[in-house]
């Protein structure tokens, strides 16, 4: 028997300079890259008045047996 890690979904938390959450987007699909956060982070500098500092992802996955 093995066990593999199976992605679940993943989150993005975005920041402003003080380090304080402005927004959170939970159960984005799992492989989302790079590109695809600064692309979000772009919007949302678009929307917002306030620049945006920082970007973290966590990523849930579930471990199954294969």
């Amino acid at each position: 028997m093995a066990v593999e890690g199976k992605h679940v979904s993943a989150s993005l938390r975005f920041y402003n300079s003080e380090r304080e959450t402005v927004q959170t987007l939970h159960r984005i699909r799992p492989n989302i890259q790079g590109p695809d956060a600064e692309t979000l982070v772009n919007a949302f500098q678009q929307i917002r008045p306030l620049p945006l500092a920082a970007v973290s992802m966590t990523c849930t996955t579930e471990l199954v047996s294969v």
